[in-house]
């Protein structure tokens, strides 16, 4: 791996002139991305019915498009991105429906929880209130300490810290 040089930091990545799809696919990794559609049909499945459309990867990828999408332009509600007018995006609206792209929101998990009955879900909610998503955060974070290095100096804001 080369190591490129930030101020006060180094990022490990294997090619300086990746595209950034590449530095998002660190931590989205095919791994990553199978748990999730797996986990999302299986809800689907069930919540959905008929209606239901198997997910794939390419949709997945799609849908997380969508999502970055809207948490970087601003729409008055997130059906506006979806129309077809001049406030709409092409963009999204060449990539899924909203009526999808809602199905596949309301059944993103990164567990599959269809097979975990009320009780045990209540118990492992006592345990763990993030039980569903632990194992995703824990691994996460682990690819930021993996792939990022702290330099010698480190400003951390006031806000930062409760």
């Amino acid at each position: 791996e080369i190591g490129v040089r930030l101020v006060g930091s180094e990022m490990c990545i294997r090619d300086r002139g990746a595209p950034v799809l590449s530095y998002f696919m660190l931590f989205w990794s095919p791994a990553v991305i199978s748990q999730f559609i797996n986990s999302i049909n299986a809800f689907g499945s069930i919540h959905f019915k008929t209606l239901w459309k198997p997910l794939t990867a390419g949709e997945f990828k799609a849908f997380l498009s969508i999502c970055l999408a809207l948490g970087y332009v601003k729409y008055h509600d997130r059906a506006t991105a979806f129309q077809d007018s001049s406030f709409g995006s092409t963009f999204i609206q060449r990539m899924m429906t909203l009526q999808r792209f809602e199905m596949i929101l309301r059944s993103w998990h990164w567990e599959d929880t269809t097979t975990v009955s009320k009780e045990q879900k209540a118990a492992l909610k006592k345990a763990n209130p993030f039980w569903a998503v632990d194992s995703f955060s824990t691994m996460m974070a682990s690819q930021c300490q993996q792939l990022y290095k702290c330099g010698q100096y480190i400003d951390v804001d006031e806000q930062c810290v409760p």
